[in-house]
């Protein structure tokens, strides 16, 4: 079995992991009915706009492309969504070679694991894009802090732009990012560079539609992200978020991610950079939907707003198993 695994190996077999689950979301999304959200969805996108009443134009933008491919059905609607599900576990991988070289294809494989990032493509809803895009947007930054080259800080702000084109909870992303560069060393030498600041300016392009709809619609869509849909009230019911998170996640790898997340920290504050990156990202969405999830919409908030914060600690998910298997191993012999 050890001979079966190997670092030449491994890439292959997780390759045909990820295939064998594409096929069957493909197969699943082409079958059965649309939900009420992506029936709204789709009516958004016969109505071609800058932005609508609860989102930006990128849902609508992508069920537009793939009802033009396929046509009015339901593997139309979600086709496009399910390919950049497709590709997440890739970016996971992506994102892992720099940080834990050989084991990048384990921690893709291990992103499978997580139900609703494997799941994630089969409904055409805005967390798809989102996700793929925050992902996006993490892999150039991790580059743009190590490399220093502007092409990264680029590319960094066109995935910003993407990002804010797709929902307004892309701000988690972008607060993750800052809290790096303002806490760490390294950050803060960037912020005296013109990279990041280019980057920004790019990523301001996407909030131009979000801006020009408000205007003209007295700012509907911003009282109803924040406004109206939101009790603004102490909830006490929301310390029940962890035990809601650990049921989505899974108790196992939510007491996992959270342990990798206790540890990245430690060693930010020794000193790793990289882990520091991490760190931040994550800790922004976890901690801080934690926190404002006391006096906002229980019934979504709490749920899956904080997935993005869970992904980048997937990355470090191998070393942690194969640290509790020797663990277990050695007090068998």
């Amino acid at each position: 079995m050890k001979q079966l695994f190997t670092e030449k190996t491994i890439p292959a077999f997780a390759a045909v992991v990820f295939g064998i689950i594409a096929i069957t979301k493909f197969i699943l999304a082409a079958r059965f009915p649309l939900f009420i959200d992506e029936a709204f969805y789709w009516l958004c996108a016969q109505h071609p706009a800058p932005a609508y009443i609860d989102h930006p134009f990128m849902t609508a933008f992508l069920v537009k492309l793939g009802t033009g491919i396929l046509g009015n059905t339901y593997l139309g609607v979600r086709f496009v969504f399910l390919i950049l599900g497709c590709l997440l576990p890739f970016f996971i991988t992506r994102l892992a070679r720099p940080l834990v070289g050989r084991d990048a294809w384990l921690a893709g494989a291990a992103s499978l694991t997580l139900p609703h990032f494997a799941c994630m493509g089969m409904l055409a809803m805005p967390d798809v894009p989102l996700t793929f895009f925050a992902l996006l947007a993490l892999i150039f930054f991790e580059r743009a802090t190590r490399n220093s080259d502007m092409a990264s800080w680029i590319l960094l702000g066109i995935s910003f732009a993407l990002g804010f084109s797709t929902h307004y909870r892309f701000i988690g992303v972008v607060a993750g990012m800052l809290l790096y560069l303002v806490l760490t060393k390294n950050g803060r030498k960037y912020l005296k560079k013109k990279g990041v600041w280019l980057s920004f300016a790019i990523g301001a392009v996407g909030i131009v539609p979000v801006i020009l709809y408000n205007i003209n619609n007295e700012f509907q869509s911003i009282k109803f992200q924040f406004l109206d849909r939101h009790p603004w009230t102490f909830q006490p019911i929301a310390l029940l978020q962890p035990v809601k998170q650990a049921l989505m996640v899974t108790p196992f790898l939510y007491v996992s991610l959270i342990l990798i997340l206790i540890v990245s920290i430690n060693k930010a504050r020794r000193g790793n950079d990289r882990h520091a990156l991490i760190a931040c990202f994550s800790f922004v969405y976890l901690a801080g939907y934690f926190f404002i999830g006391f006096w906002t919409d229980q019934k979504n908030a709490s749920v899956y707003w904080t997935w993005p914060g869970y992904l980048p600690l997937v990355v470090f998910l191998p070393d942690l198993l194969k640290r509790l298997y020797k663990k277990s191993q050695n007090r068998n012999t």
